[in-house]
């Protein structure tokens, strides 16, 4: 495996996480009601 291919999966992983702590910390918030994902679900 080349250190690049780590790198990337790294970084990936690095920028999801941020992106769920965004959200999550988004709706611990209130900034987005959770109804507004419960109505999509409909």
């Amino acid at each position: 495996v080349t250190p690049n291919l780590w790198r990337k999966a790294l970084w990936t992983t690095l920028i999801a996480a941020a992106l769920w702590g965004v959200l999550f910390a988004v709706v611990q918030l209130g900034l987005i009601p959770l109804d507004v994902f419960a109505a999509g679900d409909r």
